[in-house]
């Protein structure tokens, strides 16, 4: 890939290659491409809980201006950060331990939205009995929410997006769609609001 291209002339997954090229370029290792990051403990500490431990990260960041709608209020902008990031953990049978949430401000945020998007973050790291451990805190010209995410998985066979083959199980809850069918009514005005 020629170095004098412009970011914005290519895609997300081009540039999470260029990324991944590069590490692989410069260290030799290979990373895994999920949702979810994987680090196996070693196996002193393994052995000190009777079984083989790994330690499992995600980090996906909500920028205001790509994934906040209008109408959306601050509280429910804070709590869809921490689902971003949880649900990567959750479908993979990780129990979230941890969060370390990195937070881009405007210095126009005015204190009452700042709370409300606070009280968001902290009832759903709440609900689901994760501590909140710190992070960092940016000036920024838009809302940015950077969460990370962590837990450790007991298991040896860890769960990826890829490798689903016939006869294996697909188990869930709920029903499919229901969020693009939301964001089509508040998008398009269809239907009634209330």
């Amino acid at each position: 890939m020629k170095n004098n291209k412009l970011l914005r002339d290519l895609g997300e997954f081009q540039i999470i290659k260029f990324i991944e090229d590069l590490i692989a370029e410069k260290t030799g290792k290979k990373l895994i491409r999920d949702d979810s990051f994987f680090f196996s403990l070693d196996k002193k500490l393994s052995s000190q809980f009777g079984k083989h431990l790994n330690l499992i990260f995600n980090t996906d960041m909500l920028v205001s201006t790509t994934d906040v709608l209008k109408q959306m209020s601050y509280y429910q902008i804070g709590r869809k950060a921490i689902l971003m990031n949880l649900s990567d953990l959750v479908v993979k049978g990780v129990k979230p331990r941890g969060i370390f949430i990195s937070l881009g401000l405007s210095k126009d945020m005015e204190l009452r939205n700042f709370k409300e998007l606070m009280e968001g973050i902290i009832d759903y790291c709440m609900k689901w009995n994760i501590d909140y451990l710190g992070g960092d805190l940016n000036e920024t010209k838009e809302l940015i929410i950077n969460p990370t995410i962590f837990g450790v998985y007991s298991g040896t066979k860890i769960i990826y997006r890829r490798g689903l083959n016939p006869g294996n199980y697909l188990i869930t809850n709920g029903k499919f769609g229901l969020t693009g069918v939301g964001f089509d009514i508040l998008l398009n005005k269809k239907g009634d609001l209330k």
